[in-house]
């Protein structure tokens, strides 16, 4: 027999309720899925630089124009994933890493995230995740993307881990 020491469900605050006027938009779970397992590697975990900034820590994902866009980084490497998506809504969020990984572990359909002044919440089957509302500028990605890239070329893997094995 065990004996495990719990608290009343009455101590502990109700979930914020966000306004009726709140954005919201619903993912389909196949594009969220995707779009942040291509890019949850390169989410900072640096904790110097989360303390520096914030949003280094986390994942932005934006809606605009029929496309959503997952971009992360550490500091040091830049991952962009885009895909189309069925909404007229245009829509920006910013997730930290454990809120993402959080996501991963839970499956349904759609993925229902709304962004209010102070909190967000993501709506996933019946589990609701609360996490604060991250606010200010993220990096500028798009001069980055901007350019034509008009080179290509082959390397072995060997010769290319090996010289990246000696640069590091």
């Amino acid at each position: 027999e065990y004996k495990l020491p719990l608290q009343s469900v009455e101590l502990f605050p109700e979930l914020p309720a966000l306004p009726k006027d709140t954005e919201t938009v619903a993912i389909p779970s196949n594009i969220f899925y995707n779009g942040v397992r291509k890019i949850e590697r390169f989410i900072s975990s640096d904790s110097e630089s989360v303390a520096m900034h914030p949003l280094i820590a986390t994942t932005q994902i934006k809606i605009q124009d029929g496309v959503i866009t997952f971009v992360a980084t550490d500091k040091y490497r830049l991952a962009k994933y885009t895909a189309s998506i069925e909404s007229t809504n245009n829509f920006e969020i910013y997730l930290n890493k454990k809120v993402i990984k959080n996501c991963l572990d839970i499956e349904d359909e759609n993925i229902v995230v709304s962004k209010g002044a102070r909190h967000s919440i993501i709506q996933i089957a019946d589990v609701t995740i609360v996490t604060r509302t991250y606010a200010g500028d993220y990096l500028d990605y798009a001069p980055i993307f901007a350019a034509p890239i008009d080179y290509s070329g082959k390397i072995s893997t060997k010769i290319f881990r090996n010289a990246v094995t000696a640069i590091s």
